[in-house]
């Protein structure tokens, strides 16, 4: 079965994902948007390594531009990034392996998802 999906840039992608993932993952509407700019930066990272990945999660820069991403200021940012750990959704500083897997390998959009073996995060 083929959905097709409408997205403008690679973040509203990240999001449609979050939306699909949300009846598991039982995400507030700012945890979404915040974990999807997460994902996207996961996403323009990919050809690195995922401790390269953190580093650039972890950059000032970068933070304030997921911050602006999702019209949010620092202390927003922050509180949302500890709820979306208090649900294990991101460990410490890194993203759940759970989530991981949905991001994308290839420029390519096309969603498979294969949900054999999923654990709640």
């Amino acid at each position: 079965m083929t959905i097709p999906l409408k997205y403008k840039d690679n973040l509203q992608y990240m999001i449609l994902i979050v939306n699909i993932l949300n009846p598991f993952l039982k995400l507030m509407p700012k945890e979404k948007l915040v974990l999807a700019s997460i994902m996207n930066v996961y996403y323009e990272n990919r050809h690195l390594s995922k401790e390269l990945i953190r580093t650039i999660l972890a950059n000032k820069e970068t933070r304030k531009v997921m911050q602006d991403s999702v019209l949010l200021n620092s202390n927003g940012f922050n509180n949302m990034v500890s709820s979306l750990r208090k649900k294990n959704v991101l460990l410490g500083d890194r993203l759940n392996d759970n989530i991981i897997k949905f991001i994308p390998d290839s420029s390519e959009h096309t969603l498979t998802f294969d949900f054999s073996g999923y654990s709640k995060p």
